[in-house]
């Protein structure tokens, strides 16, 4: 019977005939079921059930019992803090990925073009990274001398390529502005160090989110 049809009983039959329509049109009729009356909303293979009380319109009368529409298996994400268990009576949610974003299973493919494949039940990532020496860009540090002496294009170190800066240790006579100032002779052992920076301190690599709960449908 449609939502605008009056509750019946078949006397031949002795059987009890229900309310049933779309919830779209309950909605807009938004009928007063009588005293015990049943009323279901089917949309598809979904089934939600209310019974009247005999005063409240179904837009304002709740549900007796709700279909959910999750199977075992299924995600189930809100803000509410309401859990699915309440919401949907006789069904069994675990929390799930906690402090975790979800990823799409199967092969992705990334802005710099590298692929990598997903399966479900993966795990990985981390909120905080310190790198690692294989992991720093290729780089050198060079040296800005004080100069304090000074050495001819002569004596350059052959092993440094014969580039600045470098010098040769002991003065051999030599002129300022008229002789090159180079720094760190590596004939010698005396090499030299830029000092020290930084602290090793991890980084932090966590996407920007908004928080959600998150409920995996178990029974």
């Amino acid at each position: 019977m449609a939502v605008g049809d009056t509750f019946v009983m078949d006397e031949q039959d002795g059987k009890t005939v229900n309310r049933i329509d779309k919830k779209d049109t309950w909605e807009a009729v938004n009928p007063v079921l009588g005293i015990g009356e049943i009323g279901i909303e089917k949309d598809g293979m979904l089934k939600n059930i209310k019974i009247g009380d005999g005063q409240t319109a179904w837009n304002a009368l709740g549900y007796t019992f709700k279909q959910c529409p999750y199977e075992v298996g299924d995600i189930y994400m809100t803000t509410s803090s309401v859990t699915p268990a309440t919401r949907w009576p006789g069904t069994q949610w675990e929390v799930f990925a906690p402090g975790r974003v979800l990823i799409g299973a199967g092969t992705g493919k990334d802005s710099r073009g590298e692929s990598k494949t997903f399966a479900v039940g993966d795990t990985g990532g981390e909120y905080q990274h310190q790198l690692t020496t294989g992991e720093l860009p290729h780089h050198n540090h060079w040296i800005t001398p004080n100069c304090a002496q000074w050495a001819s294009a002569a004596d350059r170190n052959a092993a440094n390529n014969n580039i600045a800066p470098q010098i040769k240790l002991g003065g051999d006579g030599l002129v300022s502005g008229q002789d090159g100032c180079f720094f760190a002779d590596r004939l010698s052992e005396r090499v030299r160090w830029s000092g020290y920076a930084g602290n090793n301190a991890s980084h932090n690599i966590v996407q920007p989110y908004n928080t959600v709960h998150v409920y995996l449908r178990i029974n």
